[in-house]
C-alpha cells in the first residue's frame, strides 16, 4: 500500500459481494496472511457498476466477475485497463511498473518500452506529423532514438 501512496495513487476496491461479505473477507485476510487492507472496498450487489464497466461478461449466469484494474489519472481520464480471469491473480509489481511508466510518460512526454523498469532508458514519443517523422537530421528513425532516463537528456547516438 505504501508503494502506491508514494506514487500519489489511491486504491479502491469494488465487489459484487455485500458489505458483510467484505468485512468477513478483510478480517480473514488480516488473520490468515497478516495483511491489513487499508483502502475502501465498495459493495455493488446490484452489479450496476460492474456491468457498466464490463466486469461481468454479458453471457455470465453468475455474479462471477473478472478481476479488473482501471488506472485513472488526476483529470479523470482512463489511462490503462486490464482484465484478469478469475483463475489468474494480479501482479502488484506490474501494476506499480505501469503506474511509474504512466507517470514518467506524462511528466517527461516520453514512451516507455516493453519490459521497461524505473531507471531504464525511455523513448521519444512518436511524432504527431508525418513531416516531423522525416526531419530527424540524418539520425535513425524516431523509434530508435532513446532518451536517457537518469538525466532526462536525449541520447542521440546511433545505437
Amino acid at each position: 500500500m505504501s508503494d502506491f501512496e508514494a506514487l500519489n495513487c489511491s486504491l479502491i476496491g469494488l465487489s459484487v459481494d455485500s458489505v458483510f461479505s467484505h468485512i468477513a473477507w478483510l478480517e480473514s485476510i488480516e488473520t490468515k496472511f497478516d495483511v491489513k487492507v487499508t483502502f475502501p472496498v465498495i459493495e455493488d450487489v446490484s452489479m450496476a457498476v460492474s456491468t457498466a464497466y464490463g466486469m461481468i461478461h454479458e453471457t455470465s449466469s453468475s455474479t462471477a466477475t473478472v478481476r479488473s484494474v482501471f488506472v485513472i489519472d488526476p483529470d479523470g481520464v482512463l489511462k490503462a485497463l486490464t482484465h484478469y480471469p478469475l483463475a489468474v491473480g494480479r501482479s502488484v509489481k506490474e501494476l506499480l511498473r505501469l503506474l511509474k511508466g504512466l507517470q514518467l510518460s506524462a511528466k517527461e512526454d516520453v514512451a516507455v518500452p516493453a519490459e521497461w523498469q524505473p531507471g531504464d532508458d525511455v523513448l521519444y514519443n512518436p511524432p504527431c506529423l508525418f513531416n516531423d517523422a522525416l526531419d530527424n537530421s540524418g539520425k535513425k528513425a524516431w523509434y530508435y532514438r532513446k532518451v536517457a532516463n537518469d538525466t532526462g537528456e536525449a541520447d542521440e547516438s546511433q545505437s
